[in-house]
């Protein structure tokens, strides 16, 4: 026998709201570190702390950092430009270009004045040729024409002759190519950049920098990595849950109302065995309020099916009804640990049981049973229906409160807890096949002291991570 008044009283046995809260914000926290580690945030870090350990953006850091303009091919351009700026003869070709002397230059150039001159000249210094006196006093006077005594002087000058020099070479064209490459936006913009001394601040690289150092000061962030560093959600994620009611509403997908032979053998009808007093109704003795499942045990009439060895399934008047559900059509599990917020009202004569069962008889594991004038028993029937194989009696606790009662089933262990404290532990063989899940209420002597109810708020089954 266990007796759990002191262990409540000096706090071994947690109050259940506080137990229970805990659990499930743990659970809940855990979700939500699972769901961080799969959102955006976590990976947009991983990427960024990717991106920033590479050789690739230390290479690049370093080379921004280093770019100058000095020592540039910018740089190298402009140097050649301003020296070209201050070449003699491309100052003097510029000179040149403007002033009116080569304008009239040109302009005597290409009239019909100079080509009459060009041909007298032509003919008078041909030899083999005689040249009458009227077309030598002719170009004589021609020639003493200040346009004709301008060209001349001009064409044989230093002006003229640096001009043409600089008008057919390589520099005036590499002066030009040079000026319009320092007056574009495309130079000033670069030379800009490469004067720059933070230019590193203003690039993807430093951006990337900068939000990873935002994300590592990030509050979510920093919880995560505090949390994968723990050993927080260990025993959590040692179970994965593989069942879960919270009583809503009755899901038929999970539970039927009546035992699971009857649903079987009996086309759907309930019956009870032989020594119930109460019959067991197909869910009018089952109400959802609250998120809660209340199986209420009453004095009713009724007739219903018994089953008893002597006779079979006989029609009988009961003066009790009470209900059970099971998930013998739609869940079973083996191995694993089952959980049951559960609570009940006092009435020795009524039986309250959460149970694990299949077709036969047994096997059959309590993960508790009320009733008892001594308080609550888990029990496990193996090998005998009428002798449990194991049996503890727990008392010290007021049935009526909330409690979460677990059952953990291993290879060869049964393990009992009342609000996380081991209440009861048995070792040997145990069944090799799944079981499913049964709660009811049963009464095996008159009472006039109902009814009497058992209140479920969830049951959650877990199976060990592999």
């Amino acid at each position: 026998m266990v007796n759990l008044f002191f262990k409540k009283l000096f706090g071994q046995l947690p109050a259940t709201e506080k137990y229970v809260k805990q659990n499930e914000m743990l659970r809940k926290e855990m979700n939500e570190f699972d769901a961080f580690a799969k959102g955006e945030k976590l990976n947009r870090y991983y990427e960024l702390e990717r991106i920033v350990q590479s050789r690739e953006h230390y290479d690049t850091k370093k080379k921004l950092q280093e770019l100058k303009y000095e020592g540039s091919e910018e740089h190298k351009n402009e140097l050649e430009f301003k020296n070209l700026c201050k070449n003699k003869e491309l100052k003097l070709f510029f000179k040149v270009k403007d002033e009116e002397a080569l304008s009239r230059f040109k302009r005597i150039e290409d009239s019909d004045f100079l080509s009459k001159y060009t041909e007298m000249e032509s003919l008078i210094n041909s030899k083999g040729i005689e040249k009458d006196k009227e077309q030598i006093k002719a170009f004589k006077e021609l020639k003493r024409n200040e346009d004709i005594k301008f060209y001349n002087k001009y064409k044989n000058s230093k002006e003229y002759k640096t001009y043409q020099k600089v008008l057919n070479g390589s520099a005036l064209n590499r002066y030009n190519e040079l000026k319009s490459y320092i007056n574009s936006d495309e130079f000033k913009d670069r030379k800009e950049y490469l004067l720059d001394p933070k230019k590193f601040e203003k690039s993807e690289g430093y951006r990337n920098e900068q939000e990873l150092k935002e994300l590592k000061s990030d509050k979510e962030i920093n919880w995560y990595f505090k949390l994968l560093k723990s050993n927080k959600f260990d025993a959590t994620r040692e179970w994965n849950p593989i069942f879960e009611d919270t009583f809503e509403g009755f899901d038929d997908s999970k539970w039927i109302p009546i035992p699971f032979q009857g649903m079987l053998n009996l086309q759907g009808r309930s019956y009870v065995p032989e020594g119930n007093l109460q019959f067991h109704t197909d869910g009018k003795n089952l109400k959802f309020e609250d998120g809660c499942i209340n199986i209420e045990t009453r004095k009713e009439n009724v007739r219903g099916l018994r089953w008893q060895v002597s006779s079979g399934f006989k029609m009988r008047d009961f003066e009790y009804t009470s209900g059970m559900i099971n998930t013998g059509h739609s869940f079973r599990f083996q191995e694993g640990k089952i959980e049951v917020l559960a609570r009940m009202t006092s009435s020795k004569e009524v039986i309250h049981a959460m149970f694990l069962r299949s077709e036969t008889i047994t096997p059959h594991i309590e993960v508790f049973c009320s009733g008892s004038k001594k308080g609550l028993k888990v029990r496990l029937f193996f090998k005998n229906q009428n002798k449990p194989d194991f049996e503890e009696t727990i008392t010290g606790i007021n049935l009526a409160s909330n409690f979460l009662y677990s059952l953990e089933w291993g290879h060869n262990f049964l393990r009992w807890q009342i609000n996380g404290y081991t209440v009861a532990e048995y070792s040997g063989i145990l069944p090799r096949h799944p079981l499913y899940l049964g709660l009811s209420s049963v009464l095996l002597e008159k009472t006039e002291n109902l009814p009497a109810n058992l209140i479920v708020d969830t049951i959650r089954v877990y199976e060990k991570q592999k």
